[in-house]
């Protein structure tokens, strides 16, 4: 009589058991995900201060203005960087390209916030150079010093005003001026443009040529 009991428990408790089970499937499917629907181009303008000592390509009095917030170490922005400098060369008189430097801690290595303070310097020595020596560092993964010093002897930049530089403290604050609008800005994440002051959503799958050439047009 006793084992009749038990095993009647047990047919109780497994048919309570599919029963919750069954009202937890129906709940789910019940339940409906709302994806948010992120623009291409963010609706709100974004203010961007531009100063002299940025480093600009193109027409510095063009219409248009991309501003991208760049990391050495970051390779979609370096590939998104190379797309809009061949749109530039198309079209040289449409579009200026403002370079602010945005190196980010990552959790098994260091930024490369050294890298783009000598970026700076060479700036401020010769603007052309500035985007050789870009360009030269994107065949490098994390480039390391005697890359970066090979790049700057075959650029012939002078040493001695690099050094005079690095070690006045200009550029170091030149980083943290660009790193505040980064986090002013809200932003979280990298590859980050902004085409006359507004964020692109570099989230999707965008045709920078045909998003560029759109504005021209406008």
């Amino acid at each position: 009589m006793a084992h009749k009991k038990t095993f009647l428990l047990l047919l109780i408790m497994v048919a309570l058991a599919g029963l919750f089970f069954a009202l937890q499937i129906r709940r789910a499917r019940q339940i409906t995900v709302t994806r948010n629907s992120v623009g291409l181009i963010s609706e709100k303008s974004a203010f961007i201060p531009i100063t002299e000592t940025d480093p600009i390509l193109g027409n510095p009095g063009a219409p248009i203005t991309v501003v991208e917030f760049m990391d050495f170490d970051c390779k979609e922005c370096l590939n998104l960087h190379n797309t809009i400098a061949e749109f530039i060369n198309t079209h040289p008189q449409d579009i200026r390209l403002v370079w602010k430097d945005a190196p980010q801690e990552k959790i098994f290595s260091k930024s490369l916030s050294w890298i783009h303070e000598i970026g700076w310097c060479v700036a401020q020595q010769n603007e052309k150079k500035f985007w050789q020596f870009a360009d030269s560092l994107q065949q490098n993964n994390r480039p390391s010093e005697s890359e970066v010093q090979t790049t700057l002897t075959s650029l012939n930049i002078d040493s001695q005003r690099l050094n005079a530089c690095l070690n006045n403290g200009l550029a170091k604050q030149k980083l943290a001026e660009s790193t505040e609008i980064f986090k002013a800005l809200n932003l979280k994440t990298l590859p980050a443009i902004f085409v006359n002051n507004k964020l692109i959503n570099t989230q999707e799958d965008i045709n920078l040529n045909e998003m560029l050439e759109t504005f021209i047009k406008k």
